[in-house]
């Protein structure tokens, strides 16, 4: 059976909360977390391309203290010293299975060989343009656990991914430390007039789900993997190209 079905958003009254980690650059940088679940091999839930770390690692924690059979793997690049300290404490505290990488891949088997090697795929960021990492799970058949909000709003869908409940929160002036220098910017410019907003994910919602895939890791991939295929195949660079060639058509 699939995964509970993801509830619908909506826009909270309240101002963004500041996330409780010592430094920004847990929400800038971009890591990746993935899970391997079969024996011999631990168990792995995976991170890949990821701003929204924290959370992830917090219900890895309280799922799965203790546990050797479940490995969270963190893919980062070029993060702080004070980012791997914060997931180091969370690996002693709750003695987490957690390994971490920090590492600038720069090739396309380095990326594959990743996603082979993992199970559950998780993809959650406040707002993404497109969201390349996840879709290249998705490319590779991993069961993704993800926010159908932003960039990923475009291609998941529950019967494709793992949907999380997230609510949408107003961008303050308060938090534009945590935002690109390009959002930050257009923010700046624009007065905040617009009134931006990105998603938040409901952590209930995604220890559940993360639970619900640990207990059916042995069915995820019939569930979603020829689906998710499927959508990531539709934009191809080939398909792009022939879907865009027809909207300039219609235009000019």
């Amino acid at each position: 059976t699939a995964a509970p079905v993801a509830k619908e958003t909506v826009v909270a009254e309240a101002s963004v909360e500041i996330p409780s980690a010592p430094v920004p650059e847990l929400i800038v940088n971009a890591p990746l977390v993935a899970v391997r679940l079969n024996a011999p091999l631990p168990d792995l839930i995976a991170v890949d391309e990821v701003e929204l770390v924290e959370p992830i690692i917090n219900v890895f924690c309280d799922l799965f203290a203790g546990r050797r059979d479940v490995l969270l793997l963190i893919k980062d690049r070029n993060s702080t010293k004070e980012y791997q300290q914060w997931v180091n404490k969370k690996k002693i505290k709750y003695n987490a299975n957690i390994e971490y990488i920090n590492e600038h891949w720069k090739s396309r088997e380095q990326i594959i060989t990743f996603f082979e090697s993992v199970d559950i795929h998780c993809y959650l960021n406040y707002s993404s343009t497109w969201a390349l990492p996840c879709i290249q799970g998705l490319k590779m058949g991993i069961p993704t656990i993800t926010m159908a909000y932003s960039g990923p709003a475009t291609y998941c869908n529950d019967e494709n991914s793992i949907l999380v409940d997230y609510s949408l929160d107003y961008v303050t002036k308060d938090i534009q430390y945590l935002t690109s220098i390009g959002c930050r910017n257009y923010f700046f410019l624009d007065g905040y007039k617009t009134n931006p907003v990105w998603a938040k994910p409901n952590i209930n919602d995604l220890s559940n789900k993360m639970k619900w895939a640990y207990s059916n890791r042995n069915n995820l991939r019939k569930i979603y993997a020829k689906k998710a295929i499927d959508t990531a195949n539709s934009y191809s660079w080939s398909n792009s190209v022939i879907s865009l060639v027809s909207i300039l058509k219609k235009w000019f």
